[in-house]
């Protein structure tokens, strides 16, 4: 995706409540790191060759193991541990066992094996393991006169990040297509209502937003962090609670089911470079500092819930050969690694810890990094 595209989505964020929402600041505590793990050996893991793109999303379930959805051909590949090929299901098409949406946005895939798709605009579908397919058009009620107050005024953010919450909820990044509400130009009432989170209801189809503001650091620096409005998200094993990080601040909010933040720990990254430009306007020079913050700068990235641990990687920038993985057990970070860039941990199998897959162009194979935790 082009780096203009962040400044496009980014100019369209907004939020639709009033409703007071506080994002409270790390309290600085002497237990909060206890670093027993300074490195890691990383085993780079070749997947059996497959037909594919090289663009896709990938995860981890324990019943089909590693996992990656190409995003153009619509297929579902499975892989063991060790990388030996498993199975491969779906593909294009409207045909029974294929999926219907092209390059989609978002994707997730539940321990039952049931799919989730996000097409470019308000269309959804799933897939039942049991080979049950829906697929439908997002609904919403018109909510007066002002745009910011209707879930119509939104859409997919470019964060593929998607759940599922119980038999009916679908979660996903979002973002608003009001060009009449920006931080540039609404600053403080953009930081106080934006809002960055849908719920879809899969019987009734309709949606609502929730996850609303951002911490007082944007409040504080609003045009250095305006490339990082960004939130990733995990939802609690069991419960209903969801882990919400953003991108421009180290905190990691403990948030209710509809996220409102109640707990807070964290502890900032290391060897990042947070030297931000200020983007002030619309202006030509301001999208460049704005595609340099974003190619260039340190942020926070993906986060990762398993049991007792959260993993957590980070984006050093470009001077920097590595990006960095922060590992926290019971909220006390043990762990801040350097790993390959753009790592993340998509799973968890044992005492194996695994991570994304990539494509490798050259080779023309797709590959993932094991390590295994003490």
């Amino acid at each position: 995706m082009k780096p203009c595209r962040y400044l496009f989505v980014f100019l369209l964020l907004v939020g639709c409540s009033r409703q007071e929402q506080k994002w409270p600041n790390i309290q600085p505590s002497p237990g909060a790191r206890q670093i027993r793990i300074e490195s890691v050996t990383l085993d780079k893991v070749s997947l059996d060759s497959v037909y594919c793109s090289g663009i896709g999303f990938s995860c981890f379930t324990t019943s089909l193991k590693i996992c990656y959805f190409d995003r153009y051909l619509g297929y579902l590949y499975s892989f063991d541990i060790d990388g030996t090929f498993l199975d491969r299901k779906y593909g294009l098409g409207r045909g029974p066992g294929e999926v219907i949406i092209e390059n989609p946005f978002g994707f997730y895939l539940d321990e039952a094996g049931d799919l989730t798709l996000l097409g470019n605009g308000l269309d959804v579908e799933t897939h039942s393991a049991r080979g049950d397919r829906d697929y439908f058009m997002i609904a919403y009620q018109q909510n007066g006169t002002d745009a910011s107050n209707d879930y119509s005024t939104y859409t997919h953010s470019i964060m593929p990040e998607v759940h599922t919450r119980g038999d009916s909820e679908i979660l996903y990044c979002l973002f608003c297509e009001n060009p009449n509400f920006n931080m540039l130009n609404h600053t403080a009432k953009f930081l106080e209502e934006a809002y960055h989170l849908a719920v879809i209801d899969k019987n009734t189809h309709e949606g609502k937003v929730i996850v609303k503001g951002f911490p007082s650091k944007y409040y504080e620096s609003p045009y250095q962090l305006f490339a990082f409005s960004y939130i990733h998200y995990d939802l609690l094993p069991g419960s209903d609670k969801m882990l919400v990080s953003f991108e421009g601040t180290p905190e990691l909010y403990l948030c209710d089911s509809m996220g409102r933040p109640q707990h807070v720990f964290g502890s900032p990254g290391k060897d990042m470079d947070l030297d931000y430009l200020p983007v002030n306007s619309f202006e030509a020079d301001d999208v460049k500092n704005f595609r340099r913050n974003r190619e260039t700068k340190g942020y926070y990235g993906p986060v990762k819930v398993h049991g007792r641990y959260v993993f957590r990687s980070y984006k050093k920038g470009a001077v920097s050969s590595s990006d960095g993985l922060q590992i926290y057990e019971d909220e006390v970070l043990i762990a801040d690694l350097d790993v390959p860039k753009d790592f993340c941990v998509i799973g968890v199998s044992g005492k194996k810890v695994i991570s994304n897959i990539q494509f490798d162009e050259e080779a023309e194979l797709l590959y993932c990094y094991e390590f295994e935790m003490e």
